[in-house]
Protein backbone atom coordinates (compact mmCIF):
# COMPACT_ATOMS: atom_id res chain seq x y z
CA UNK A 1 0.00 0.00 0.00
CA UNK A 2 1.32 3.44 -0.83
CA UNK A 3 0.10 6.36 1.83
CA UNK A 4 0.91 10.39 1.67
CA UNK A 5 -0.08 12.16 4.30
CA UNK A 6 -0.45 16.12 3.95
CA UNK A 7 -0.50 18.17 7.25
CA UNK A 8 -0.93 21.50 8.27
CA UNK A 9 -2.12 24.44 10.88
CA UNK A 10 -4.82 26.12 10.17
CA UNK A 11 -5.50 30.37 11.15
CA UNK A 12 -6.64 29.49 14.51
CA UNK A 13 -4.16 26.69 15.70
CA UNK A 14 -6.20 23.37 14.52
CA UNK A 15 -3.53 20.71 13.11
CA UNK A 16 -4.92 19.18 10.25
CA UNK A 17 -4.14 15.67 8.81
CA UNK A 18 -5.50 14.71 5.33
CA UNK A 19 -4.12 10.71 4.70
CA UNK A 20 -4.49 9.68 1.38
CA UNK A 21 -3.56 5.66 0.22
CA UNK A 22 -4.10 3.29 -2.42
CA UNK A 23 -5.38 0.32 -1.04
CA UNK A 24 -5.12 -3.07 -3.46
CA UNK A 25 -6.67 -5.43 -0.59
CA UNK A 26 -9.65 -5.07 1.27
CA UNK A 27 -10.94 -7.95 3.60
CA UNK A 28 -14.95 -7.91 4.09
CA UNK A 29 -17.34 -9.65 5.48
CA UNK A 30 -19.13 -12.78 3.39
CA UNK A 31 -21.65 -14.65 5.56
CA UNK A 32 -19.70 -14.20 8.66
CA UNK A 33 -16.28 -15.11 6.94
CA UNK A 34 -13.48 -12.63 6.74
CA UNK A 35 -12.45 -12.88 2.90
CA UNK A 36 -9.56 -10.91 1.85
CA UNK A 37 -10.45 -9.60 -1.77
CA UNK A 38 -8.05 -7.48 -4.01
CA UNK A 39 -8.53 -3.81 -5.06
CA UNK A 40 -7.88 -1.00 -6.69
CA UNK A 41 -8.22 2.36 -4.85
CA UNK A 42 -7.57 5.66 -3.25
CA UNK A 43 -9.00 6.32 -0.05
CA UNK A 44 -9.20 9.33 2.01
CA UNK A 45 -9.46 10.31 5.69
CA UNK A 46 -9.58 14.19 7.18
CA UNK A 47 -8.30 14.70 10.97
CA UNK A 48 -8.47 18.18 12.95
CA UNK A 49 -6.57 18.26 15.67
CA UNK A 50 -6.77 14.18 15.69
CA UNK A 51 -10.37 13.63 15.65
CA UNK A 52 -11.89 12.25 12.06
CA UNK A 53 -14.18 14.43 10.18
CA UNK A 54 -14.54 12.94 6.61
CA UNK A 55 -13.26 11.00 3.63
CA UNK A 56 -15.04 13.14 0.78
CA UNK A 57 -13.07 15.62 -1.20
CA UNK A 58 -16.10 18.31 -2.71
CA UNK A 59 -15.50 21.48 -5.11
CA UNK A 60 -18.69 21.75 -5.05
CA UNK A 61 -21.58 23.53 -3.23
CA UNK A 62 -19.10 25.78 -1.31
CA UNK A 63 -21.12 29.17 -0.05
CA UNK A 64 -19.83 32.00 -1.49
CA UNK A 65 -18.87 33.54 1.49
CA UNK A 66 -16.10 30.86 2.01
CA UNK A 67 -15.22 31.27 -1.37
CA UNK A 68 -13.94 34.87 -0.34
CA UNK A 69 -12.29 33.66 2.25
CA UNK A 70 -10.32 31.24 -0.36
CA UNK A 71 -12.28 27.65 0.58
CA UNK A 72 -11.82 26.09 -2.78
CA UNK A 73 -12.96 22.63 -1.58
CA UNK A 74 -13.99 20.56 1.75
CA UNK A 75 -13.57 18.05 3.49
CA UNK A 76 -16.51 17.38 6.39
CA UNK A 77 -16.86 20.84 7.70
CA UNK A 78 -13.09 21.16 6.74
CA UNK A 79 -12.75 23.89 4.63
CA UNK A 80 -9.68 23.94 2.45
CA UNK A 81 -7.39 26.87 0.91
CA UNK A 82 -5.93 26.54 -2.82
CA UNK A 83 -2.19 25.89 -1.22
CA UNK A 84 -3.72 23.62 0.39
CA UNK A 85 -5.95 21.86 -1.86
CA UNK A 86 -2.72 21.45 -4.67
CA UNK A 87 -1.11 19.20 -1.63
CA UNK A 88 -3.68 17.15 -1.88
CA UNK A 89 -4.03 16.91 -5.23
CA UNK A 90 0.16 16.18 -5.57
CA UNK A 91 -0.41 13.48 -3.29
CA UNK A 92 -3.51 11.64 -5.11
CA UNK A 93 -1.46 12.36 -8.64
CA UNK A 94 1.64 10.76 -6.76
CA UNK A 95 -0.52 8.04 -5.70
CA UNK A 96 -1.58 7.19 -9.23
CA UNK A 97 1.44 7.08 -10.63
CA UNK A 98 2.04 3.71 -8.77
CA UNK A 99 2.02 0.69 -11.37
CA UNK A 100 -0.91 -0.76 -9.97
CA UNK A 101 -3.05 2.03 -10.38
CA UNK A 102 -1.90 2.59 -14.15
CA UNK A 103 -2.64 -0.84 -14.97
CA UNK A 104 -6.22 -0.33 -13.35
CA UNK A 105 -6.41 2.52 -15.69
CA UNK A 106 -4.97 0.64 -18.60
CA UNK A 107 -7.79 -2.17 -17.86
CA UNK A 108 -10.55 0.38 -17.65
CA UNK A 109 -9.82 2.05 -21.15
CA UNK A 110 -9.54 -1.22 -22.73
CA UNK A 111 -12.83 -2.59 -21.12
CA UNK A 112 -14.85 1.02 -22.81
CA UNK A 113 -13.13 0.36 -25.95
CA UNK A 114 -15.10 -3.37 -25.93
CA UNK A 115 -18.11 -1.70 -24.59
CA UNK A 116 -18.13 0.61 -27.79
CA UNK A 117 -17.65 -1.87 -29.80
CA UNK A 118 -20.12 -4.07 -28.87
CA UNK A 119 -22.73 -0.87 -28.90
CA UNK A 120 -21.48 -0.60 -32.71
CA UNK A 121 -22.59 -4.38 -33.21
CA UNK A 122 -25.82 -4.07 -31.37
CA UNK A 123 -26.29 -0.70 -33.72
CA UNK A 124 -25.52 -2.75 -36.71
CA UNK A 125 -27.66 -5.52 -35.96
CA UNK A 126 -30.63 -3.25 -34.82
CA UNK A 127 -30.42 -1.59 -38.25
CA UNK A 128 -30.16 -4.87 -40.21
CA UNK A 129 -33.14 -5.91 -38.58
CA UNK A 130 -35.04 -2.95 -38.91
CA UNK A 131 -35.57 -1.95 -35.55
Amino acid sequence: MTKKSIEWTTSDGSKVLINVELVTEKTVNADGEKVSVPCCEIEMEAYLNGKYIGNVLSTYGIPENYRKMGVVAYIGKLGIIEANYKKIEEAINEIKSAPVWREKEKRIEENRKSSAEYDAHIARMNKVMGE
